[in-house]
């Protein structure tokens, strides 16, 4: 299967770019020893190739860290022309995009998980186009209002997994926490409704007061 993903790791390990360069670097070093033994010269003429085999382990850890790559791109040093003169369009697409109402920002505290596929409108449109429709029985239409009524929380993993494979669910539970008509609903659904009617930041600041 596929390896775990290092994603807060700020580029490649020592240890890993040794695993993976150690053979170019031994090869790059047995090369400049057969060319020094040839001449002087013929070293130098393959300087070009070996530097970059001998080189490969730090090459690989050092343009691999994302802080480097910001500083240089703060200094405009290796930018594209596209980014030292941005094209009107895009500087069209960045106002938009701030332009643009964050409310719905499934980003936020509380609003990951089911709690997402449920509320969220565009992570419930997803979610519910990439499953198969079919009709709900009456034992899953209850897990469903079981999963309303008493919290995420309180349903298993099983159960859990049911639900999210179940686009009719999904679609009613999220016609429900949005137009309230399940009475006593649990408290986490309307809280996370709450929160999409405001701005992200100041979700943020009410939850650090």
């Amino acid at each position: 299967g596929w390896g775990n993903q290092s994603r807060e790791t700020d580029g490649t390990a020592w240890s890993e770019a040794c695993r993976f360069h150690a053979a170019p670097t031994l090869i790059g070093l047995a090369w400049i020893f057969i060319a020094l033994q040839i001449s002087e010269s013929f070293a130098l003429w393959m300087a070009p190739i070996l530097s970059g085999l001998v080189l490969s382990i730090p090459v690989s850890v050092w343009t691999s860290r994302a802080r480097f790559g910001r500083a240089l791109a703060s200094r405009k040093i290796l930018a594209t022309p596209e980014e030292l003169d941005q094209p009107q369009i895009i500087h069209m697409a960045n106002e938009a995009a701030g332009a643009k109402h964050t409310a719905l920002n499934a980003t936020t505290s509380g609003r990951e998980g089911i709690v997402a596929a449920v509320v969220d409108p565009y992570v419930n449109g997803v979610h519910v186009s990439l499953l198969e429709h079919m009709e709900m029985n009456s034992a899953e239409e209850a897990l469903a209002n079981r999963c309303l009524k008493e919290g995420p929380g309180k349903i298993s993993n099983v159960e859990m997994t049911q639900l999210l494979y179940l686009a009719p669910a999904m679609l009613m539970m999220h016609r429900s926490v949005w137009l309230g008509i399940t009475e006593g609903i649990h408290e986490v659904w309307s809280q996370a409704v709450e929160s999409y009617r405001k701005r992200p930041d100041m979700v943020s600041a009410a939850e650090g007061d």
